[in-house]
């Protein structure tokens, strides 16, 4: 007996089942682009030629890009406004006329291997962003440079001239500052630590119970130290000299300090 094997289906020889190379789609891109950009080089040399039609000179038309799609369907020109209707109505009419004839010239020339359908079309991107420069440039920013600058009448251009001039004789002060009231600075600071109740009274910022408060104080040190004294001079050990020396100082402590309180 002969065994039966499962056998693969017949598949004809047109219907195989090879598929077709997927292309990429960055090569188609930039094949797209570098076929755009020598569309757009060749037009703009028929559009500045008599070789399509005499009138299209007279016009000055130009175009702005150049747009094929992926199916290669037809070209697309995009051509820049007159900013006149009557003369952009007379412009299209024109270039739909001229356009067979510019597609026999550019594959006469061979410029590439098929050129689809031209289609011409208004720019209307370009004409959005020529009106808004044109609204930008009539619209109001206020008062110019000039009018700032304008010359003055009377008693403000004397004022104004006056203040523009240079003080004669006055040196400017180096790095912006001004080293006499520097020094007058410097010289009253020096005063002040070299007396201290001088400084402590021309502060100016005591109020009248600190002032008391601190003749307090004072005066409690000086009993203090004339407490001290007393207890050394009461001393068996002292001499003569030294009970001399102590009485002297002591009367001289009295002196200052009958002279504190009258200047109080």
């Amino acid at each position: 007996k002969k065994r039966w094997y499962d056998s693969s289906q017949f598949v004809p020889v047109g219907q195989s089942g090879f598929k077709r190379p997927t292309k990429n789609k960055g090569q188609d891109s930039l094949r797209v682009r570098m076929l755009n950009t020598i569309l757009y080089k060749a037009l703009s040399d028929l559009l500045t030629s008599h070789e399509v039609s005499a009138d299209i000179p007279d016009y000055s038309v130009e175009i702005t890009k150049v747009s094929l799609p992926e199916d290669f369907s037809a070209c697309r020109v995009y051509w820049k406004t007159s900013w006149c209707s009557e003369q952009d109505s007379k412009i299209q009419q024109v270039l739909d006329k001229s356009a067979p004839r510019m597609r026999y010239l550019l594959i006469s020339q061979q410029v590439i291997a098929s050129v689809p359908p031209i289609v011409f079309i208004k720019d209307k991107q370009y004409a959005a962003l020529k009106e808004i420069e044109n609204l930008l440039a009539i619209a109001d920013y206020g008062p110019s440079e000039e009018s700032e600058h304008l010359p003055l009448s009377g008693k403000d251009a004397e004022t104004r001239l006056h203040s523009s001039e240079p003080v004669e004789g006055r040196e400017r002060p180096l790095f912006g500052i001004d080293h006499d009231t520097l020094h007058k600075q410097i010289e009253v600071y020096k005063q002040r630590s070299r007396d201290p109740y001088l400084q402590g009274s021309s502060s100016g910022q005591l109020t009248e119970e600190q002032l008391d408060t601190l003749a307090a104080i004072r005066k409690q040190r000086l009993i203090e130290k004339k407490k001290r004294k007393s207890k050394k001079v009461k001393d068996d050990d002292v001499t003569p000299k030294a009970f001399l020396l102590a009485s002297q100082l002591q009367t001289e402590e009295e002196e200052q300090e009958e002279e504190y309180s009258k200047e109080k």
